[in-house]
């Protein structure tokens, strides 16, 4: 059972990893220092910013209720982290990177940021039940039938 909540976890998770580019060594580094920077305080604000505009689209609106006021908050707070990180805290591996991969170093690397921020929403204990709750309504079987017809 524990297979299938992870074949779960990573459905859910495959748009994030799906949007993301790859990045050459300069954009990794840049990478690996904005996740060292970041605080789990940090990475939560960036689950909750990335939210915030999710819930924006009409297909979602209808289940969250997030103000103009708390979204204009998320997004001075995620310009203020993303400000820091840029020019205090990976000053030097964001101008490499940038100077030699170029522009699009930007995206992958707050792509990453995103995910690692992602990864620890799914390790709160109460998102790991939700996802339990959600493989309980699987046909285990039909998913073991559809893996050994796969090989």
């Amino acid at each position: 059972m524990r297979k299938l909540i992870a074949v779960c976890s990573l459905l859910v998770l495959a748009p994030f990893a799906a949007a993301t580019a790859v990045a050459g060594p300069f954009g990794d580094d840049m990478a690996k220092c904005m996740v060292r920077a970041t605080s789990p305080a940090d990475r939560a604000m960036v689950v909750q910013w990335i939210f915030a505009f999710i819930a924006l689209h009409p297909d979602v609106r209808e289940l969250a209720s997030i103000n103009d006021e708390k979204r204009a908050a998320l997004n001075k707070r995620m310009a203020d982290l993303t400000m820091a990180l840029l020019t205090v805290h990976c000053a030097e591996e964001t101008r490499e990177a940038i100077k030699i991969e170029g522009m699009e170093v930007l995206k992958t690397s707050f792509g990453v940021l995103g995910r690692v921020a992602v990864q620890d929403l799914f390790a709160n204990d109460a998102v790991k039940q939700g996802l339990t709750d959600f493989a309980r309504n699987l046909d285990e079987q039909k998913i073991k039938e559809l893996v050994e017809a796969a090989k």
